[in-house]
């Protein structure tokens, strides 16, 4: 098991890419804070990693929010007592077209996508 002993923070980690560097790191040894907006799609993924044998916490988090970051950050350290490991996999998408959106949606967009990490 490669990352025995090491924690993991992922971002976005509730479902797609962040799921499955969740789930992969796991079987590798890892601790897992699964750091997500959605509790129920990020609960879920705890779930099924504690459920495998593995150890993951859940962290509700706006990554485009400092003081939700640095909450987080705080969270994980007093569960694990450190973060050797983050995988800054936060993004937001509605799927739609650049004209159909609004300002408010292509703000967040810009805010999770680039001030996020």
């Amino acid at each position: 098991m490669k990352l025995t002993g090491q924690v993991a923070l992922i971002t976005g980690a509730g479902r797609n890419i962040g799921k499955a560097i969740a789930k992969l790191f796991a079987t590798e040894g890892a601790k897992i804070a699964v750091a997500e907006m959605h509790e129920g799609r990020g609960q879920a993924v705890v779930d099924e990693i504690n459920k495998a044998g593995q150890e993951a916490m859940l962290v509700l988090c706006d990554v485009a929010k400092s003081a939700e970051v640095k909450e987080m950050v705080k969270k994980v350290a007093a569960k694990f007592g450190a973060i050797d490991i983050l995988v800054n996999n936060a993004a937001l998408t509605d799927h739609a077209n650049i004209l159909d959106s609004t300002e408010e949606e292509f703000d967040k967009v810009i805010e999770v996508s680039l001030k996020g990490p």
